[in-house]
């Protein structure tokens, strides 16, 4: 008992300070998803680096990161929605020359 009463002695300030920055770290996390495709994927980086570095929980780094992975999914699917996208406007395009080409 006297050891554990120690380490709570020497370790209470760490273990508020590392809840609070998890707190903080958490509700950034929460911002950024509300962010847009475009910008997201340059935040999630950043905020990766973040979670990393950051002096918190174990449990709520996975937490994290869990969260900024499916972040990473929504922008990647968004990539492949725009691709898509400028797939379909470049085969109209080609289409569009070769009947010019074809009525001349």
């Amino acid at each position: 008992a006297k050891g554990i009463r120690r380490i709570v002695a020497l370790t209470q300030t760490d273990a508020i300070k590392a809840r609070e920055e998890s707190v903080v770290l958490q509700k950034t996390i929460e911002d950024a998803g509300k962010l847009g495709e475009a910008v997201l994927e340059s935040k999630v980086n950043l905020l990766k680096v973040e979670v990393n570095e950051a002096r918190i929980s174990l449990a709520v780094k996975m937490e994290l990161r869990k969260v900024l992975d499916n972040y990473t999914e929504r922008v990647l699917k968004f990539k492949k929605q725009k691709a898509a996208a400028q797939t379909v406007l470049v085969g109209a395009m080609i289409m569009t020359i070769i009947q010019i080409i074809i009525t001349k």
